[in-house]
């Protein structure tokens, strides 16, 4: 993924906190965990920059009113992709929790059987 290059402009910071949520739900999608909090964690940290620029007067006119008409849009399909991606997780999470119950299960029923027949 990008190694973001300080300043950027108003546009990066909109076009690649976009890649960067992709990224982060193709990573997903691939079982690549960790691939995926590191795509997330840099998009946050873009999205607290861009947070703050919002509010600076000379950043918005650096492209007319582009962040504000912008942002907005880009927190809305977010929430769009996010929706799906924590999904994903929530199945993931609760795949491994019935792996681990009944892992547990097995390993007391084990110990039964042995205990038993000592």
């Amino acid at each position: 993924m990008h190694n973001f290059k300080e300043p950027l402009s108003v546009d990066d910071y909109f076009v690649y906190i976009r890649q960067l949520t992709t990224h982060a739900a193709k990573s997903l999608e691939s079982d690549e965990i960790e691939q995926c909090q590191i795509a997330v964690e840099k998009r946050l940290t873009l999205l607290k920059k861009l947070y703050s620029i919002q509010y600076q007067s000379d950043k918005c006119l650096e492209n007319g009113n582009a962040i504000i008409d912008e942002y907005p849009k880009l927190i809305a399909w977010l929430n769009s992709v996010d929706s799906k991606v924590m999904d994903k997780l929530t199945k993931l999470r609760d795949s491994a929790e019935s792996k681990t119950l009944k892992q547990v299960k097995t390993k007391h029923a084990l110990k039964q059987y042995q205990a038993f027949y000592r």
